[in-house]
């Protein structure tokens, strides 16, 4: 017959032998390697220096496709795919970034546009657990504006629309 004793002692020690390999795993991982890249070999960007400002398509109207682009990230490794907003101008003088600023003054109306050119369905570069997303493996947007006074329906809210935006549809905010 087992007593509470032999019970809590035998239990302490498979459990304690169920997390040593865990424990074991975990602190290798957690060991930092070197890196094959060359540190410091770029300026790093100053705060609100070379911020691309979007260019109006009308009086306070701003037009912006979202596409897939490349971008080099490090000059010791290859072009990385990036999502990022497009103004018209094919990102000119962007070859850092994968945005831009919408400058505006304060109080007056804007109307922005955004169009999803981005592809049909997530990348493979993209982990995405398709069982989570309203429409499975197909790539949707929603943009959010910060800074910004919009209306609740206008602002990139999920709850208004639940599958954002597909291949071809415009968000206007």
């Amino acid at each position: 017959m087992i007593t509470r004793r032999h019970f809590l002692k035998y239990s302490a020690g498979a459990s304690a032998a169920l997390t040593l390999p865990w424990t074991v795993r975990q602190a290798f991982a957690a060991t930092p390697g070197r890196s094959l890249l060359t540190k410091y070999i770029q300026p790093l960007p100053l705060p609100g220096a070379g911020i691309v400002v979007a260019t109006p398509s009308g009086t306070n109207q701003y037009a912006f496709t979202q596409k897939q682009i490349m971008r080099q990230l490090h000059p010791e490794l290859p072009a990385t795919p990036l999502f990022a907003y497009d103004d018209g101008s094919e990102l000119a003088g962007q070859a850092g970034s994968f945005g831009m600023a919408v400058v505006a003054q304060s109080g007056t109306p804007l109307d922005v546009s955004y169009t999803n050119a981005l592809p049909l369905t997530y990348p493979n570069w993209i982990p995405v657990d398709t069982r989570l997303t309203p429409l499975g493996n197909q790539l949707r947007a929603m943009t959010h504006l910060h800074g910004a006074f919009v209306a609740g329906t206008s602002d990139g809210n999920p709850a208004i629309t639940p599958d954002g935006f597909g291949l071809g549809q415009t968000q206007i905010t």
